[in-house]
């Protein structure tokens, strides 16, 4: 339910997260939340060209409808918390909603950048109806990240055959996925 693109200001290197962690918890209204977390680390060892600060533009595209309900980052290093969530542009793509900023990346640095919303009515979950839940989460082309994914169904709900292009794993009724990025994450499950 999220498509994250960005874009790199400086030559080089480019600048990927190097993890993304997205969980889609269900409220108890059974709306589902999304949470979307992009750990960027810049390696540089000082400002000298051309490297320096390294300055991304983060689209997330999720379903029309879906409302921010909190964005910020995080300073690994100094543990400073700024919430962006009155900075973050809010914008229709196609038949997307999108959430835009930027974040800076200073030499030795590593920050994350979290947002939190909650996806459409049309998406909610249902009590009594067998229901699906889908995800198509497209690689960004060299991207390699190493990404987390994580759906946890509500209390009630009980997650069946999942499939996926990655090896999902299900603990104690959550289901995950981490990898490294090698192509697009298909993900498929039944909710009884």
């Amino acid at each position: 339910c999220a498509l994250v693109t960005g874009v790199q200001t400086c030559a080089l290197p480019i600048c990927f997260p190097v993890t993304i962690t997205t969980l889609f918890p269900v409220t108890i209204a059974k709306v589902l939340r999304g949470f979307l977390s992009l750990e960027y680390k810049n390696n540089a060892r000082d400002n000298a060209w051309p490297y320096g600060n390294f300055v991304n533009y983060v689209k997330v595209l999720v379903p029309m409808g879906s409302k921010l309900t909190n964005a910020k980052i995080i300073d690994q290093t100094s543990g400073n918390e700024v919430s962006i969530f009155n900075n973050t542009l809010r914008s229709t793509e196609s038949f997307y909603q999108t959430f835009e900023t930027s974040v800076t990346i200073e030499p030795q640095k590593t920050k994350i950048l979290i947002f939190e919303y909650d996806l459409p009515d049309n998406l909610t979950i249902l009590k009594n109806k067998n229901t699906s839940y889908s995800l198509l989460w497209q690689k960004q082309a060299g991207d390699e990240s190493i990404f987390n994914f994580q759906f946890t169904p509500i209390y009630g709900f009980e997650g069946m055959n999942p499939i996926s292009n990655y090896n999902v794993v299900e603990k104690e009724g959550d289901f995950t996925v981490s990898s490294r990025f090698t192509g697009n994450l298909k993900f498929e499950l039944e909710l009884k």
